[in-house]
């Protein structure tokens, strides 16, 4: 479970710096994460700070966005040990990730992770 948070965190994370403004704001970094957390969110988003001038630009930063996101995810699912599965719920494509291993308190719990597609990054699977 814990490990789902802490994908969730850093979609939530990337989704942040990309709707923030281009002014600069400082946040403190929270004590209330494990030390590789505070790690990542001290980070610089400098993916996020691209300024593509037109359609043909926008088009390649978003193709090279995904393209890297879907490398890495792989990846991501195996080292946070979870199994990622495609299934419809009516018409509504949705993606389920199980961990492999869950302790026995947290066996009868859900986390439902919902949003409306807004963001334009991420096709299907990359967007999870």
């Amino acid at each position: 479970m814990r490990k789902i948070l802490f994908a969730l965190l850093v979609n939530f994370m990337m989704t942040f710096f990309a709707f923030s403004s281009s002014e600069t704001r400082q946040f403190p970094i929270p004590n209330t994460v494990s030390t590789q957390m505070q790690s990542l969110i001290a980070k610089p988003a400098s993916s996020w700070d691209v300024h593509p001038k037109n359609a043909q630009e926008w088009n390649q930063w978003v193709q090279d966005f995904d393209t890297a996101i879907e490398t890495t995810l792989p990846a991501l699912r195996q080292q946070l040990e979870v199994s990622l599965e495609a299934n419809k719920l009516g018409n509504v494509l949705i993606f389920i990730l199980t961990p492999k291993r869950m302790k026995k308190e947290n066996q009868d719990r859900v986390l439902l992770n919902l949003h409306g597609r807004g963001m334009f990054l991420g096709r299907e699977k990359q967007g999870h």
